[in-house]
């Protein structure tokens, strides 16, 4: 199957490729410190000027309360930013 096919089967090609992850841990009375992730990259492609990928991942606390501590990470390849000589 090529890739070609792939993407004609999708129900919507608008989100051909947007897989989002989502993960909650609630916690109760006890202290959590500390996670661990992996990401894997897989050889992301870009083909047109205005074109782009990006991937992150989001580390949250506090989530909807007075104080929201964040930590975002992840990469973004565009041509934009591409420079050659």
């Amino acid at each position: 199957m090529t890739e070609e096919d792939v993407v004609l089967r999708e129900s919507s090609n608008k989100k051909y490729g947007m897989k989002k992850m989502i993960y909650l841990i609630w916690k109760g009375k006890n202290k959590y410190y500390g996670t661990k992730v992996t990401i894997n990259v897989w050889e992301p492609k870009i083909q047109q000027r205005y074109e782009f990928t990006f991937s992150q991942i989001w580390l949250l606390s506090d989530l909807f309360r007075k104080y929201l501590n964040n930590i975002e990470a992840g990469w973004q390849i565009s041509r934009i930013y591409m420079v050659t000589n």
